[in-house]
C-alpha cells in the first residue's frame, strides 16, 4: 500500500508562526465538524440500542474534547491582535476568531517569491467571496469551500442574529436598501422574470425538484438578494480582519484604506459606520472591488 506524499508548504521563520496557528484552529474546526456528523448519525439510529447507547457514548467524548480544547486555546486567542475587535462586534467571539486565524494568511510562499495578502479582493477571492465562485462539478473552483461555509454559516449569521450596531444595522442593512431599491435586482423582487439570472434559477428550481420528487417552487429573487448582501458583508469581515492582523504585526495596511470610500472596521462597542459610507452604500456610489 503506498503512501501519498503531502507536500510541505513553503514557510519563512515570519509565517510559520503564523501558519502552525491556524493549523491549531482548524483542528477545533474539525472536532466540532466530527460531533456534528455524529449528531447527524445519532437521528438515524433507534434510541435505546445498543448501537445508538456506543455512538451517544462517543458522542459525549468528542463533546467533551471540543470544550476542553476551546477552553484550552482561548488565552491563546486572547493575545492576538484580532481579538480586540472580536470582542467589539456582537456575535463574534472566541470561535469566530479562531475561524479566522484558520485561514486567513498575511502571506504566502510560491516558487520562492513572497507573495502579500494586502488586498481585500484577494482575501475575498481565497473565501470565495467574489461573483462566480462556486463548485462545479468537474472544475475547482478557485476558493475554500470549508472557509466561504464558515464565514457565510456561522460568522455572519452570528452578527446578523445578535443584530450589530455596525455590521448589522449599519452595514448590512445599508446594503440590503441598495439591493432592494437601486440594483438590478430590485425590479425583478416584483417580477422574478425580470431578474438578470431568471433562466438560471428557473433551471436550478427544475432540477432541485426533481431530485426531491415534488414541483418545483415559483422563482423568487428575495432569498437571492439576502444571500448577496449576505456575501458582500462576509466580504467585508474578512477584509477587516486581514487588515487588523495585519496591522498588528506591522505590515502595510494602505490598500486596505485605499479603498473609497473606506470602510473601516468597528473601533468600539457602540461604534456606527460614517454616515458618508451608509449613504454611498445605500445608493451603490461605493465604486467596491466587486458589484454582483
Amino acid at each position: 500500500m503506498s503512501k501519498r506524499k503531502i507536500k510541505e508548504p513553503e514557510l519563512c521563520d515570519e509565517c510559520r508562526e503564523e501558519y502552525e496557528f491556524g493549523m491549531l484552529c482548524r483542528t477545533y474546526l474539525r472536532l466540532q465538524k466530527l460531533r456534528i456528523s455524529t449528531e447527524g448519525t445519532l437521528r438515524h439510529v433507534r434510541p435505546g440500542s445498543e448501537i445508538y447507547e456506543t455512538l451517544s457514548y462517543y458522542h459525549k467524548s468528542i463533546y467533551e474534547d471540543e470544550k476542553g480544547f476551546l477552553h484550552k486555546i482561548k488565552p491563546m486567542l486572547e493575545r492576538q491582535p484580532l481579538w480586540d475587535w472580536c470582542s467589539k462586534v456582537k456575535g463574534l467571539g472566541h470561535v469566530a476568531a479562531l475561524t479566522f486565524h484558520s485561514f486567513i494568511r498575511t502571506h504566502v510562499h510560491a516558487n520562492g517569491e513572497r507573495i502579500e495578502i494586502d488586498t481585500a479582493g484577494k482575501v475575498r477571492k481565497y473565501f470565495g467571496l467574489v461573483p462566480g465562485a462556486e463548485l462545479k462539478a468537474g472544475l475547482r473552483g478557485g476558493f475554500n469551500p470549508q472557509a466561504k461555509g464558515r464565514i457565510l454559516g456561522v460568522t455572519v449569521k452570528g452578527i446578523l442574529m445578535a443584530r450589530d450596531c455596525y455590521y448589522h444595522k449599519g452595514l448590512y442593512d445599508a446594503k440590503k436598501f441598495y439591493y432592494n431599491t437601486y440594483s438590478r435586482y430590485a425590479q425583478a423582487l416584483k417580477d422574478p422574470k425580470l431578474c438578470p439570472n431568471y433562466e438560471r434559477c428557473v433551471k436550478k428550481y427544475l432540477g432541485k425538484a426533481k431530485r426531491e420528487g415534488r414541483k418545483p417552487k415559483n422563482p423568487t429573487c428575495i432569498g437571492h438578494v439576502d444571500n448577496l448582501t449576505k456575501r458582500w458583508l462576509g466580504g467585508i469581515l474578512v477584509s477587516h480582519a486581514t487588515e487588523l492582523i495585519r496591522e498588528g504585526k506591522g505590515l502595510d495596511t494602505s490598500n486596505f484604506k485605499n479603498h473609497r470610500p473606506y470602510i473601516r472596521p468597528k473601533a468600539s462597542e457602540d461604534d456606527v459606520p460614517d454616515p458618508d459610507v451608509l449613504e454611498a452604500i445605500r445608493t451603490g456610489k461605493t465604486q467596491e472591488y466587486w458589484k454582483p
